[in-house]
Parts: C-alpha cells; structure tokens; sequence
C-alpha cells in the first residue's frame, strides 16, 4: 500500500498510521461530499485469503458484541478487493499509548496531555477496564463474551479530547460470537504482557486464557505507567 491509492472509488489513502501484526493501518480520506477522515485497516498479505477472511470477520463480529461501549472502538465496514480485506474505522485524532510511553520518555508528553502523574495514569487505566469488564460480562452460561487476549499499549487509544479506548479486537476470543480464534492467536502474543503461566516449557498454551489472563496484561500497562511517573 502506498500513499495515494484509491480503494474501490471511494477513498484515497493519505498517511500511514502504524503496522502491527494484522497489518497496517492507514489514515484515508472518503471521496464524498463530505471528504470525511477515517482510518483504514490493510490486512496483512501473508496470511491466506482463508486465514485473511476469517481475521476480518471475527474482528466485526467481536466488535458487534461490544458495540457502544464509549472505551471500545468498533468497526464501520469491511471491504474486499482481489483477495485483499480492508476494515474501515472512525478516526479519531489522537495517539496510542505506546506513542504516549515514548513521548514521556523523550520529555514531550506534557505538551500534548498536561502533567504526567499518578492519578492522570490510574484514569487511563480505570477507562480501559471499564471496556474490559463490558466485554467480559457474563452470558446465559456464566462465560465471559470475549477475552481481549491482546491488551497492550498499542492497543489502548488516548484521544485529543482525554476518550480512553480499547481496539483491535484481532485475536479476540468471542464465546457466543464465533467458535474459535486459534488461528490468530498462535501467530500473534505479546510475551511481553503475557501471563507467565501461559507458557509452558517455551510454548504458549492459548487454550487456557481466562478473564485473569486480560486482567495480568492490563496491570503490566499499569506498572509501564506509573515507572514513569517515579522517573519524571
């Protein structure tokens, strides 16, 4: 994908926004009226069609289970054009928070988001659970709806406004929305925020996450922010 490709007629690609995993994310223009702004998920070419077919689609499923929760991003749509799924998203205007960790590294975030500190970091941390608990409510049969299984800084979105959100719901599991994530999740972890005991003898174990496996993620993020408080 390259700066200025049209898709299907109907957006122009402007600015690349960041690559994970998945793929590759894109800030687009829509060609309307309207030229709104939106950001445009490229799934990555090394998966399969099956493979690519089966990400996108459990991602809007996901997502459509959680829909209008204000801490969770959703999707708008998805496109297909000669194998290549593209999933299209609000922009929003803002950072991650692994941007957010690098700026306060360097000094610079106190432009963009005030005085880094402790209760501004619990704040970012109690928003994100909010949408984690929404995802992990119980259903009919007492299990959860969906398990994250990829809480991270990049996957935690600080807007320009202060709206903390959770997105990229890629290798999610979703009880009652689709039967299986198998296929993502051994090719995407993060071992970083990975609870230990999900690895055994160097193999990762996707079988046994649970709502605590989120849960030990999410207080990694915790500590990543407030390490950086007791150094500034």
């Amino acid at each position: 994908m390259k700066k200025g490709t049209i898709l299907k007629n109907q957006f122009e690609f402007i600015e690349l926004l960041g690559a994970g995993g998945t793929g590759e994310v894109w800030l687009a223009r829509r060609l309307n009226h309207l030229g709104e702004d939106v950001a445009i998920k490229v799934v990555n070419k090394n998966f399969s069609h099956k493979d690519a077919e089966k990400i996108l689609m459990q991602e809007a499923e996901i997502t459509k289970c959680l829909a209008n929760h204000p801490n969770i991003r959703g999707i708008s749509e998805i496109i297909e054009e000669d194998n290549q799924y593209y999933i299209i998203f609000e922009y929003l205007k803002g950072h991650n928070l692994k941007k957010f960790l690098e700026m306060a590294y360097s000094l610079k975030v106190e432009k963009l988001f005030g005085n880094l500190s402790i209760p501004f970091c619990l704040s970012v941390i109690e928003e994100v659970a909010k949408g984690l608990e929404f995802a992990h409510r119980p259903d009919k049969n007492g299990y959860s709806v969906v398990l994250h299984r990829d809480i991270k800084p990049e996957n935690i979105f600080i807007t320009s406004h202060g709206e903390v959100l959770l997105y990229d719901f890629g290798i999610s599991k979703a009880k009652d929305c689709i039967d299986d994530a198998s296929v993502t999740t051994k090719n995407f972890k993060t071992v970083k925020y990975s609870s230990p005991e999900l690895w055994e003898d160097g193999v990762y174990r996707p079988e046994k996450f649970s709502i605590k496996h989120d849960l030990y993620s999410l207080g990694v993020v915790l500590y990543e922010l407030l390490e950086l408080c007791n150094l500034r």
